[in-house]
Parts: structure tokens; C-alpha cells; sequence
């Protein structure tokens, strides 16, 4: 199943992927920060059933330690260095788990896909958690362990992941880079 993009291009390969169970995408934005490895193993260790794809992005430290532990995996896991292609992976996502920066919530909202934010930076990515939280887009987790908690209970309500994707849907702006420029040239 290669899904055609807005843009007419194919989604990544998704040979070997069960189209009956969720994907939960984590991220740590560009430099694959925050606790990506914590947050991974213990998903791994719980009995959900679901399919994995971690992108560290420029994270080299990170990603070969998971590679070399990949005989580990219990579910469906693709690890994946800092890529070009984040929003393919987006458009199969089920949630997206991920620390609360501006690029990677922006191309969530974008995208209509639920966040579940983890442990976000005091300042910008603590404001933007607490905005994504109350427009309904996102939720918001502690610990690796409440990812857990979360995610099972999102998996359970799927009229709640409906609802958070309508609300990035509602709030996202695909054309603001555009009109930014437009908008400045015009001063």
C-alpha cells in the first residue's frame, strides 16, 4: 500500500506492515532529542499491539545503539537516521510521539495527526505543549511510562483520535511560509 500523497508522491515502502495495526511515529525533531530511547524500550516492553517507526534524526549516538539492539525488538520497528521524508512517515502515523518543537508539531498539525508530547523544554516547547493540549490536538506525557498509558487509551478511543485529528486539521496552516513572505513583501 503505497499511499499518493497531496503532492502525487509515494509514501515509503510499507511492504511487511500490518494495515490492521496503529503506527506510533517517535521523534526528537532534527537532532533526535529528549527520551527517544527511554520512551522506545519501554513501548517495546508493553503488550500493545502496534508497529514502531523511530526517527532519530541527526542523532548518530542514538540510532546505531538501537541498531545494534533491532534483535531486541519484540514489534515491528523501523529506525530510521535524520531523513527528508518525515512527512511520508506522518501521513501513515496513527499518533505521533515526539518532544513539543515548532517544526515537528507544525508538520503534525499539517498533517492532521494526533501528538502525544513527552517531557517538553521549559519555554517554547513547554507554550506550544500547553497550546496543542488546549485546542484537543495533542496530550501530554511525563514519563515514558504515561506514553504507555496514553497511547493505550487513545488505541481504545478511536473517536478521540478522530477528534484531535479535526483539531490539527483546524488549526494547521499549510501556506503561512507563503503568505509570511507575501505579507512582508507587500510592506
Amino acid at each position: 500500500d503505497q499511499r499518493l500523497l497531496e503532492n502525487g508522491e509515494k509514501g515509503p515502502d510499507w511492504d511487511g506492515w500490518d494495515p490492521n495495526l496503529p503506527i506510533v511515529l517517535l521523534m526528537g525533531g532534527s537532532q533526535g532529542l529528549g527520551p527517544l530511547w527511554k520512551v522506545m524500550w519501554t513501548l517495546q516492553r508493553s503488550d500493545l499491539a502496534l508497529q514502531l517507526v523511530v526517527l532519530c534524526g541527526h542523532n548518530d549516538h542514538l540510532y546505531r545503539r538501537l541498531k545494534r539492539r533491532e534483535h531486541l525488538f519484540h514489534m515491528k520497528t523501523t529506525l530510521l537516521p535524520f531523513t527528508e521524508d518525515v512527512a511520508k512517515w506522518m501521513t501513515r502515523a496513527t499518533v505521533l510521539v515526539t518532544k513539543a518543537g515548532g517544526m515537528t508539531t507544525a508538520e503534525a498539525l499539517i498533517q492532521g495527526l494526533p501528538l502525544l508530547l513527552v517531557d517538553p523544554i521549559r519555554g517554547q516547547e513547554t507554550s506550544n505543549a500547553d497550546f496543542l493540549t488546549e485546542i484537543g490536538a495533542a496530550e501530554k506525557a511525563h514519563h515514558a511510562e504515561e506514553v504507555v498509558v496514553l497511547i493505550r487509551e487513545l488505541l481504545s478511543q478511536p473517536a478521540k483520535l478522530e477528534t484531535m485529528r479535526r483539531a490539527s486539521e483546524q488549526w494547521r496552516r499549510p501556506h503561512a511560509a507563503s503568505q509570511i513572505a507575501h505579507f512582508l513583501l507587500s510592506l
